[in-house]
């Protein structure tokens, strides 16, 4: 999967002197962020949804803020309106973050920009912007991916002969992070599971805290 699989196309592009007005209806009409560019086209910013609100409007997620940025547009709220009204693109932007190519891989662009709190990252095709790639799409890949990856691990344990009752493994998966937890027969088992885990495609780290199962003593005839 590339990036261009995954991100936003319908964003718009507005001036940096476009008003405030004008950069809500297209944001909502678009369902997704505005590209602000200069006067020679070249990309200065990105407005979101929750850019177009007053600091204090107590904002949670992008849902919300179109919902309350929707209805200010449709009262209209006279409130919003004397906030905006000299307001233009370029004083409600977010300086735009490092561009990425629309063939980089999506899954470690995406850890980068959660890592980093990233909103939206433009997305290039050589020189030219193609996209907006979005938190929200980003959530929805890693759990995705997360998911996939869980089950590609229950396989190869099970191929393995690592299965109950001779071995007990849990495993967790956060964005590629894998914590294995549980017990194993030996102690060359622990270093063997990590080892397979660690070679899957999409695995980013390994946190291996496989334990050898106490040996139960056994009753003399």
């Amino acid at each position: 999967m590339k990036i261009k699989d995954v991100m936003r196309r319908d964003f718009v592009c507005v001036r940096c002197d476009t008003s405030l007005v004008e950069v809500a209806r297209a944001v909502l009409l678009s369902s997704g962020a505005a590209a602000v560019l200069d006067g020679h086209g070249d990309l200065t910013g990105v407005i979101a949804e929750s850019d177009l609100l007053p600091t204090g409007a107590a904002v949670r997620g992008p849902g919300r803020a179109a919902r309350l940025l929707r209805a200010a547009l449709a009262g209209p709220d006279p409130d919003w309106s004397t906030w905006s009204a000299h307001l233009r693109a370029s004083d409600v932007m977010t300086p735009p973050a490092a561009p990425v190519q629309e063939d980089d891989d999506p899954t470690e662009i995406g850890r980068g920009m959660l890592e980093s709190n990233l909103r939206h990252v433009p997305v290039m095709r050589g020189t030219i912007l193609v996209g907006i790639l979005a938190r929200p799409e980003l959530l929805r890949l890693l759990r995705s991916s997360d998911l996939t990856l869980q089950r590609a691990v229950e396989r190869l344990l099970w191929r393995c002969r690592f299965a109950p009752p001779e071995h007990s493994i849990d495993i967790d998966i956060d964005g590629g992070a894998v914590l294995i937890e549980g017990e194993v027969e030996r102690e060359s088992d622990v270093r063997v599971v990590g080892s397979l885990i660690a070679g899957l495609d999409g695995v980013s780290s390994v946190k291996n805290l496989l334990s050898v199962r106490a040996q139960r003593s056994r009753a003399l005839a």
